[in-house]
């Protein structure tokens, strides 16, 4: 086996090119399997990506972490992390969705019904960046990959369509897809909270994550939080930032920002209405926090990326 290398280089596109910028833009509504051109060096995207290792082993680099990579492996990628991946030899594999922000507005009540849909999406990734000590890490068994092979394929076909309605064809039967991976995630999250070797501490603060996620428009506290984590606020806090990353109110303040960008993108709601359904106090509170987020205003930031 060849030995991996600790890090990977940049993607040499990504130091000449805005990956925002209209001359680069890969579409959101696009399926492949990227083969043989490895190591895929690091490099990040304005949208999701939904990945599925389906033949060869290597390594998956995310930020500046990286895991083993074999088939089955399901990892999603969100917005803006940088990422990338290794080869063992030119027989890997890997099948890639596009995910567009828009999606996650646009089928918001089917994905409600499916709380995996947070965990694939968006808690699984933060955690693999942040922490060795869990791992929500999706893997399909073999007989699960083969019955999935023909719906990756198929969606690589419809991409390539551009017939009426091909476009809203290929996108629910992404829906689909992202539903039923979403399901597996979940079930087998339930499976290790029960486990007897269960580090109770770390998956109790799962749950507050998804609790955030659900309620960002809501006002919510530390003290709530913890509470609910069964911790004192202190232990909580220091626990939390160690699993995501980030303090458990700057993850809420920073899913209100994202709920919030999305919002002005994808909708034509007012930014008074927008800061309420988002949780902050009021207008002038999301112009400075946003403002400290992507240097730009509310107003500036809907100009720049309405659709």
């Amino acid at each position: 086996m060849q030995q991996y290398p600790p890090v990977l280089a940049n993607h040499k596109k990504t130091q000449t090119f805005d990956l925002n910028d209209d001359i680069f833009h890969l579409y959101d509504h696009l399926a492949y399997f990227h083969e043989n051109e490895f190591p895929l060096y690091m490099h990040s995207h304005d949208f999701y990506e939904l990945n599925i290792i389906t033949r060869g082993r290597g390594r998956h680099y995310i930020e500046n972490k990286n895991f083993p990579a074999e088939p089955g492996d399901v990892f999603a990628i969100p917005p803006h992390i940088r990422h990338g991946y290794w080869a063992e030899n030119d027989k890997m594999s890997i099948f890639h969705l596009l995910i567009g922000k828009y999606m996650f507005t646009k089928y918001h009540k089917v994905f409600g019904q499916f709380s995996g849909v947070q965990l694939l999406f968006e808690t699984e990734p933060q955690i693999r960046r942040n922490s060795d000590r869990v791992s929500l890490f999706l893997h399909l068994t073999e007989e699960q990959l083969l019955e999935y092979l023909p719906k990756m394929k198929e969606l690589i076909q419809l991409s390539s369509f551009s017939y009426d309605g091909s476009k809203t064809l290929f996108e629910l039967r992404s829906v689909c897809l992202i539903c039923d991976l979403a399901h597996l995630i979940s079930a087998d999250y339930r499976s290790k909270t029960t486990e007897e070797h269960t580090n109770h501490t770390v998956y109790s603060l799962i749950p507050t994550a998804e609790y955030m996620n659900e309620n960002y428009g809501n006002h919510i506290t530390l003290t709530d939080l913890a509470k609910r984590a069964m911790l004192s606020s202190s232990s909580y806090m220091r626990h939390f930032k160690k699993l995501f990353g980030l303090p458990p109110i700057e993850y809420l303040i920073q899913l209100r920002v994202k709920h919030a960008s999305e919002m002005l993108a994808e909708t034509d709601k007012s930014i008074t209405a927008i800061a309420q359904d988002c949780g902050f106090f009021d207008c002038s509170h999301m112009t400075r926090i946003f403002k400290q987020v992507y240097d730009l205003t509310p107003s500036e930031y809907r100009k720049k990326h309405k659709n």
